[in-house]
């Protein structure tokens, strides 16, 4: 059975078969995209409430984005992650080009859920789920910085996961809510996985853009990981 769709009662109904195999998850994934574009002729509301069913039975949680359960699926099948990417990609497209945003549901914004699963996933993802923490409306976050934890505790250290802590800390829309007090206590790790410090390309990339603007006065107050504050203020240039 090949993936269809209705809109009724503010909700774009996904119908699809068994979703076990490439071609019905794959298929599945190009109508979820189908429906975005669907969605942007004529946009209802500011959230984009999806159902998907297969064999016309509702997947479970269906209602939270479109949904978490659907994306657990494809993040743990990876003949479909090329698919899946291709989505990822559509949607950071269509937010950046968009004046207002796009949420899932009132907790979860557009791709978050599938961002988050398939970062899990595969490292590939993490690069997804950071630039779009840059275009979502992170001044009303909900799930992210929990999700960004998760996917570290995941990980740990790798060139994604710093990449992933610079834009989550640095990049204007990125910081969101809580990105400086995630910061603050990412602050351990960093020092943990950077020393030695004053080499280390990656923390002076992030001090120079973490504390600009800042005086030495300013800086050596902050309550940060000693060291850290040591570091920065040998290797950044500060009033």
């Amino acid at each position: 059975m090949k993936a269809l769709y209705a809109y009724r009662k503010d909700f774009f109904h996904i119908y699809t078969g068994v979703l076990d195999n490439k071609e019905t998850l794959d298929h599945t994934i190009q109508v979820i995209i189908d429906v975005i574009q669907d969605y942007l002729k004529t946009p209802q509301s500011v959230f984009l409430n999806t159902a998907i069913y297969k064999n016309f039975k509702q997947i479970e949680d269906s209602e939270n984005s479109y949904n978490e359960a659907f994306w657990s699926i494809v993040a743990n099948f990876p003949p479909c992650h090329n698919k899946a990417e291709e989505y990822l990609v559509f949607v950071l497209e269509i937010l950046k080009n968009e004046k207002s945003d796009i949420w899932e549901n009132d907790a979860s914004q557009l791709g978050q859920q599938a961002a988050y699963h398939l970062a899990l996933a595969d490292k590939r993802f993490i690069q997804y789920y950071a630039q779009l923490l840059e275009v979502w409306d992170m001044a009303h976050e909900v799930d992210q910085a929990e999700e960004i934890d998760e996917i570290i505790d995941k990980y740990e250290w790798c060139p994604e996961i710093e990449e992933l802590i610079f834009i989550r800390s640095t990049c204007r829309g990125a910081i969101g809510q809580h990105g400086r007090e995630q910061f603050e206590q990412l602050s351990d790790l960093i020092v943990k996985h950077s020393e030695p410090l004053e080499e280390n390309a990656f923390f002076r990339r992030l001090v120079s853009a973490y504390f600009r603007g800042y005086s030495k006065e300013t800086i050596a107050k902050m309550d940060f990981n000693p060291r850290l504050i040591e570091a920065a203020l040998n290797t950044i240039k500060v009033e």
